[in-house]
């Protein structure tokens, strides 16, 4: 995941952010728990969303506990104690992470990635055992990516599976839901969107370093009344199937997938 999933601040509750904050900091105590202090660096709000998320569409209940965070002064914070369902997803977090740092290191052999790489290994190591199912997925959609960008893949349907599948999958592997759930399928148009979304994002930057980008590819520039419609038709989609989920926390699923989402795509697009 590539921190695009998140809140919009501008129009959170108190209740709702306190929920999606609760899980992000209850991940951080469970990778320190289980791998240690260095792969928490690795934590971002898309993982604090897919763990409300998959709670909220499993109806796995939590709770909230009191700590001190080492990171904000030891000031006191509400955070959601582990489940095993929460427990997963922070091993899903470093597996995501370390294949992430790879595939940095594979596109352009930089410093910083196989650092990433370096000093997430142990915990990468350990994680893949307790979840081997979701790292082999990952493996294999991520050497399906590598296939489509080295074949120069114009299709945009086809070059975004693999994203697709990375996040739909991850949500099957984690909850047992099957694929023709509607969160599943949600989390599919997920998946494209961070695709696109981020191959926006790295645009100029793919530019200077020749890496494949498929805009680049097909467009030689960023044109909004070609781009625009690949983002907003996925979600799109994942409104009308967020209204067949049956979720808790209702409102905060909806402030990421409906208004943070939208919020990130204008930043972006600089609309």
């Amino acid at each position: 995941m590539f921190g695009y999933v998140v809140p919009n601040y501008n129009d959170i509750s108190l209740w709702d952010y306190a929920v999606l904050r609760g899980h992000y900091c209850g991940l951080c105590l469970a990778i320190k728990r289980e791998f240690g202090n260095i792969p928490r660096l690795t934590i971002n709000y898309d993982f604090a969303f897919v763990s409300v998320f998959l709670h909220a569409v499993t109806k796995t209940t939590f709770t909230f506990d009191t700590m001190r965070c080492i990171g904000n002064g030891f000031c006191k914070k509400d955070y959601v104690p582990a489940t095993p369902l929460l427990n997963r997803i922070a091993s899903a977090n470093v597996i995501f992470a370390y294949h992430r740092a790879m595939d940095n290191v594979l596109d352009n052999h930089s410093g910083k990635a196989k650092l990433a790489r370096r000093l997430l290994r142990k915990a990468y190591m350990k994680a893949a055992k307790l979840e081997p199912e979701l790292n082999k997925m990952l493996i294999e959609q991520y050497d399906l990516m590598r296939k489509l960008e080295q074949e120069k893949c114009s299709e945009y349907d086809k070059i975004a599976h693999p994203s697709a599948a990375m996040v739909s999958e991850t949500a099957v592997i984690l909850t047992g839901l099957t694929k023709d759930h509607p969160a599943v399928k949600l989390c599919y148009q997920l998946g494209k969107w961070i695709y696109f979304i981020d191959a926006i994002d790295d645009f100029d930057k793919d530019s200077k370093s020749k890496n494949f980008n498929i805009f680049i590819q097909n467009l030689g520039c960023v044109k909004p009344d070609i781009i625009k419609p690949l983002l907003d038709n996925p979600r799109a989609e994942i409104e009308k199937l967020l209204a067949k989920c049956e979720t808790a926390e209702q409102s905060a699923v909806q402030n990421v997938l409906i208004h943070g989402l939208a919020k990130t795509q204008a930043r972006i697009l600089k609309d």
